[in-house]
């Protein structure tokens, strides 16, 4: 809820409202993954704590409204075995009286019990779901009842989208939910890896647009990948590329989207970060006004934004992850590296998560001493390998230094110099500046950092190497 306190201040007003006596309705407007499920949890859990009764539920077809559904449920709580609730379950009854009839009962029962009435994803009910919210919102509204109404923006061609509009413009209060702003986005990665974002994880927050849901699915996949790495509270980013999780992962958000959109969005993945919107159009099988009205759609929900005819992804790592899909990285042999005398054997490492049970997110690798800032080159994009196995090895290495094993030099700097082999210098470089923030003996910090050199001069990154070089003869210890 990082950057949020206004909307939590106004819904708290709201519920100490409803305790008093008064009823309302809020809808809550924003694009995916924006906070809105989390807004309602947050409100429901308040509402609790101030001793209201509440039923939350998810806008889906079902054998009933939904809305009265909910009601119902409420009733059965407030009123245990009472003839006039025991009725209302009565099969095939006719929707209208049964709205009616709820609407009577829960008069009675809010005043002995105020209730929140939490309703997700309301851009799915159905036309007789929201014939109920628009008959009993406003005739609820002089009791304790407060209706939360949570949804994605829609095209306004139905009557279920009609009636939600009708009482977003006529009865309740509306609160948008856009982006947070840059501090609210720090807290946030903050909060979801209960450690400090350095620059690298920020720029990953920026790939992600911002989004909170799509921030969270890119930084698990990263725990998961071992390549999150957690020193003195400072949480840092060893990848300059997507884990595959993260690819799993978006996949499975978009598959909550109607086939059209995601038709539309694979085909865009083709075409880059930004493309013009009539060769995605050429890309589609079916009529231009369907491909056109698929795109409205992606605008509204947030995953493209429009700028004249120009379409872009909102959520880079989206773009990125559809375009992998599209044009899968061709597979490469490892590097061959003659590997120093005493280097850990080849072979893949377990994976998995790396470190101690307790550590919040990724590893925690070891506190560290005050030292110069590392130069690190920008570098641009190098070639890259899916399959060359430098993940593995890194996470056994990380491994080793983590329980200070004596293999952790050796191991670090065979890790170090296949990335750098592989075409991931900028990884290589990160990685390295984490492991460098250790107190480490000047012994094995100018071996791994000779190892470092060597393998990425041979990447042509002589200023990474020249500045880890620089930074460790810095060192009086050093001979």
């Amino acid at each position: 809820m990082a950057g949020r306190k206004r909307e939590l201040s106004s819904l708290g007003e709201l519920l100490d409202a409803t305790v008093r006596g008064s009823g309302g309705c809020v809808v809550v407007d924003g694009p995916f993954g924006i906070g809105k499920t989390h807004l309602l949890k947050v409100t429901g859990l308040e509402a609790a704590a101030r001793g209201l009764t509440v039923v939350a539920g998810r806008a889906s077809v079902t054998d009933q409204p939904v809305p009265v559904h909910l009601l119902v449920n409420f009733l059965r709580h407030a009123m245990p075995g009472e003839a006039a609730v025991e009725q209302l379950a009565v099969p095939g009854a006719n929707p209208f009286w049964l709205i009616d009839r709820v609407g009577d009962l829960v008069e009675v029962a809010a005043r002995r019990r105020p209730l929140v009435v939490a309703l997700d994803d309301a851009q799915r009910i159905d036309d007789v779901s929201a014939l109920a919210l628009r008959g009993l919102v406003p005739r609820l509204a002089s009791s304790p009842v407060l209706w939360l109404l949570a949804r994605r923006p829609v095209a306004a061609g139905s009557i279920a989208q009609h009636a939600v509009d009708w009482l977003a413009e006529h009865v309740a209060v509306r609160v948008r939910l856009r982006e947070p702003g840059e501090e609210a986005v720090a807290d946030l990665c903050a909060g979801i890896l209960g450690a400090r974002p350095d620059a690298s994880v920020l720029r990953w927050a920026a790939r992600c647009g911002g989004n909170p849901k799509v921030m969270e699915t890119v930084f698990s996949a990263f725990i998961k990948a071992g390549q999150m790495i957690i020193v003195d509270g400072a949480a840092s980013v060893v990848s300059d590329g997507l884990p595959d999780g993260v690819l799993t992962a978006v996949h499975g958000l978009l598959e909550e989207m109607p086939p059209p959109l995601r038709r539309l969005l694979a085909a865009a993945g083709r075409l880059g970060h930004t493309f013009p919107a009539d060769r995605v159009t050429g890309l589609l099988d079916g009529p231009a006004a369907d491909v056109s009205a698929a795109i409205d759609e992606a605008v509204r929900v947030g995953l493209l934004r429009r700028d004249g005819a120009e379409l872009t992804f909102a959520h880079q790592v989206v773009g990125e992850a559809l375009r992998h899909a599209a044009y899968p990285r061709p597979e490469r042999a490892e590097p061959a590296t003659a590997p120093a005398a005493g280097d850990v054997a080849d072979g893949p490492a377990p994976r998995g998560r790396l470190g101690p049970p307790h550590s919040p997110a990724g590893v925690r690798v070891a506190r560290s001493a005050p030292e110069a800032a590392v130069p690190v080159a920008a570098a641009g994009p190098a070639p890259r390998s899916g399959r060359c196995g430098c993940d593995e090895v890194v996470a056994e290495a990380v491994s080793h230094l983590e329980n200070r094993s004596a293999e952790a030099p050796r191991a670090l700097a065979r890790a170090l110099r296949l990335l750098a082999g592989a075409g991931r210098p900028t990884e290589a470089g990160r990685l390295a500046e984490v492991i460098l923030r250790r107190d480490l003996p000047a012994d094995v910090e100018t071996q791994l950092v000779l190892e470092l050199g060597h393998g990425m001069r041979a990447a042509g990154s002589h200023r990474l190497a020249a500045g880890f070089l620089r930074r460790t003869r810095a060192r009086r210890d050093v001979c």
